[in-house]
């Protein structure tokens, strides 16, 4: 399997947690590796470059959180929910994951009801002022609903 993908997402992870902008290195560079450690050493590289991660980075240490995060990410795709008599409440960060991916939607046909409610924002700045007082309202009125 393509390991680019995954590892774009990666990349972008770590650069929306340091709070900039990402910015996809050259498609050629992902072409030109040829195998899954050279391509990782070289979008580390690139990191490195627009100074997203500083010069003493431990790729090793880097290497192993990426091999988790891809199992990770593959469990999350490939899981899919039994039938329960629950409601669901989904909240989505709109700038997470393009508007037709599927992740969310094994739980439509799953669940009792499906609520979902979109933030704008990745699933790092969700979790940061003013967004996190959002979710914490949604949660809220949703445990107060559950109680009734």
């Amino acid at each position: 399997a393509d390991s680019a993908p995954t590892l774009e997402a990666f990349c972008r992870d770590l650069v929306e947690i340091a709070g900039s902008s990402y910015v996809s290195p050259d498609r050629a560079l992902a072409h030109r590796a040829v195998d899954d450690d050279t391509r990782f050493s070289a979008y580390i590289a690139d990191l490195i470059d627009q100074a997203i991660l500083p010069a003493d980075t431990p790729v090793a240490h880097l290497r192993r959180v990426f091999d988790t995060f891809s199992r990770n990410l593959d469990a999350l795709y490939a899981y899919r929910p039994s039938a329960c008599d629950i409601d669901v409440l989904v909240l989505r960060a709109t700038r997470a994951l393009p508007p037709d991916t599927t992740v969310l939607r094994p739980w439509t046909p799953a669940a009792r009801t499906l609520d979902e409610h979109s933030l704008d924002g990745d699933h790092f700045s969700i979790m940061r002022a003013p967004l996190i007082e959002r979710i914490a309202s949604l949660i809220t009125d949703r445990l107060a609903l559950e109680r009734a």
